[in-house]
């Protein structure tokens, strides 16, 4: 969250200096960023509770389908890597029409936790709607919506996350990967995993970063 923040706020420094938009413009930029964190703040008591009570329906689950499209992707990448490093079980993201074109034939529909981000600047909305009528209404994946824009699927009960709605979309990409660091956290405490395996057994080699941390650096 921190590495995104800064990166937005050097993004809207460069434009200010640039003079592609006025200093009060770049203010409220700046602003609309606080004013999202206290919207998430108020938020975040029912928030955690509905992702403990999500964790505790999903503890069960196999594997783990995370999609999305355009800026919201990003969240969904968030959501694989931590199905990884917190349970250790089967996870992917995947583009919202990819999705219809792959994942959607996988088999044991009723073991695969399946997670859509779609927020209101999601260009690919309407197929978003589609892969959420498909996947509760005709195939009862277990689904949920992170959003900040509700939606209403026909013939299809959808389990959704409302996140604040920002005033500047670019905004959300900062609450976007909450849900699913409190539900992957949840997850593993009540399955009784320790983070990144604990770098135990045929982890050992991992311990402290080494598998990556003591790589050589080659310079040609």
């Amino acid at each position: 969250m921190v590495s995104v923040l800064a990166l937005l706020l050097l993004a809207i420094r460069i434009g200010e200096v640039r003079g592609r938009y006025t200093m009060d413009e770049a203010m409220d930029y700046r602003m609309d960023l606080c004013r999202h964190s206290y919207d998430l703040e108020n938020g975040m008591e029912a928030l955690n509770a509905q992702m403990l009570d999500l964790a505790q329906r999903w503890s069960q689950m196999e594997a783990f389908d995370f999609i999305g499209s355009g800026p919201d992707f990003a969240a969904a990448l968030y959501g694989q890597a931590k199905v990884y490093e917190a349970v250790g079980k089967y996870a992917m993201s995947v583009n919202t029409e990819e999705w219809l074109h792959l994942n959607f034939f996988l088999k044991n529909v009723e073991k695969i936790g399946t997670i859509l981000i779609s927020s209101r600047a999601d260009e690919a909305r309407s197929r978003t709607e589609e892969v959420l009528e498909y996947a509760v209404g005709y195939m009862k994946r277990p689904t949920l919506l992170i959003t900040d824009t509700p939606v209403k699927i026909p013939n299809a009960e959808v389990e959704q996350v409302i996140l604040p709605r920002p005033g500047y979309t670019y905004t959300a990409l900062l609450s976007q990967f909450i849900p699913p660091a409190l539900l992957t956290g949840y997850l593993a405490k009540l399955l009784g995993e320790e983070y990144g395996r604990g770098c135990k057994g045929v982890w050992s080699f991992a311990q402290n970063g080494n598998g990556v941390r003591l790589s050589k650096i080659i310079v040609k």
